[in-house]
């Protein structure tokens, strides 16, 4: 399981959580601004470093996030769950939370606050349910026609050789 959290407070409820309810053989690696000091579980603490943390989402079963958009995206892609616990009172991360949870409703669950049923959830969604799969197939398939054909919303095919998303 990948973590990555604005703030320090879900990490260490994280730290609380698998120090009452142990997963043996998973491993969670956490990233933050500052690692925690110590942890008492098997939660092992990162600074934030994309190194690092790139290596370990490749090879994710699972993902807890603040809510931002590009782990969310890449992680659905890949079929891999997501937990997003939206950092308190931090609009934009509501906001994508609730998209993501509807529009990828197999893949990932939403919640204000880190509890051991939901990580139960994370590391026991099967991930290769048919509407899991098609969720995953649909994400990147739009990403593929965005790529190609550019998006409407931002005013329609990319001119030859320009960047589509620019």
């Amino acid at each position: 399981i990948l973590c990555y959290f604005l703030v320090q407070t879900n990490a260490k409820t994280l730290d609380e959580i698998l120090l009452k309810n142990p997963m043996p053989g998973i491993e969670v690696h956490c990233f933050t601004s500052k690692p925690l000091e110590t942890t008492r579980s098997q939660l092992q603490s990162h600074q934030k470093q994309r190194k690092l943390f790139t290596e370990l989402f490749a090879k994710c079963t699972g993902v807890i996030v603040s809510a931002g958009n590009e782990t969310i995206w890449e992680a659905v892609c890949r079929g891999v769950p997501v937990l997003a616990i939206p950092t308190e009172g931090h609009g934009e991360q509501l906001l994508n939370a609730a998209v993501h949870a509807s529009n990828f409703p197999s893949l990932v669950r939403t919640r204000p606050k880190l509890r051991f049923n939901d990580l139960s959830w994370l590391v026991n969604v099967d991930k290769f349910s048919t509407e899991a799969r098609n969720e995953s197939a649909d994400l990147r398939s739009k990403v593929t026609t965005l790529l190609e054909q550019g998006s409407p919303l931002l005013g329609g095919p990319p001119a030859k050789g320009a960047d589509p998303l620019v």
